[in-house]
């Protein structure tokens, strides 16, 4: 049996490219038994575990998905979730209010609602936040410029979405919550349409 020496975690270093994909440089396995290291372990492991590195959490890569979609039909309108939509390039999702310029589609991290709603000690549902759609296995920090593939569609990401009070209006608190690191989600202009569906698979366009 393989096991992870615990006093070799502080060897762990890594990269965060373009899509954030991890890049272990060393990573020591030894065998219970103390007697070393074992570089074809070290090769199934990597072969078998396939991991993004997000704020110090591993996120499980198969696990990219579309897990929402909302369509808001007027602005301060209420939130209607869908199983399906249609995006059309240069303007964004088909019946919702905000059209055309940068801000068509508004993009929430379900793993950054769960820690905001783990520090605050409640359980909203997303559908609060009024973005357009929730994914999971992707980090919106600091993603400016870049194109997040959603299914046969594509947005490429503009700005941060900053939380506004009418969060406090939700949950006193929610607002201060969401407001750091890119938890309020990011927001961007639809570059290639299509259908999208609530389980499309998520990724990051890598830069050719």
């Amino acid at each position: 049996m393989i096991v992870l020496a615990e006093d070799q975690f502080a060897l762990l270093h890594y990269e965060r490219c373009s899509c954030f994909i991890l890049k272990l440089k060393h990573l020591c396995l030894v065998k219970r038994d103390g007697k070393g290291s074992d570089p074809s372990w070290q090769r199934y492991l990597f072969s078998k575990l396939r991991f993004q590195l997000v704020c110090g959490d591993f996120i499980d890569m198969d696990n990219q998905k579309v897990e929402a979609i909302w369509i808001k039909r007027a602005k301060r309108g209420p939130m209607d979730a869908v199983m399906q939509a249609e995006m059309l390039a240069g303007k964004g999702l088909v019946g919702n209010a905000n059209q055309r310029g940068r801000r068509q589609v508004t993009i929430l991290d379900a793993a950054a609602w769960d820690a905001v709603m783990e520090e605050l000690g409640v359980r909203l549902e997303p559908s609060v936040r009024r973005a357009n759609i929730l994914v999971r296995g992707v980090d919106l920090e600091n993603s400016r410029k870049q194109i997040l593939r959603l299914g046969d569609c594509r947005v490429r990401i503009f700005t941060e979405a900053k939380p506004c009070e009418r969060m406090d209006e939700v949950l006193m608190g929610l607002q201060a919550g969401l407001y750091p690191r890119w938890r309020g989600g990011a927001c961007g202009e639809v570059i290639t349409g299509g259908v999208l569906n609530v389980g499309d698979d998520v990724a990051w366009e890598r830069n050719p």
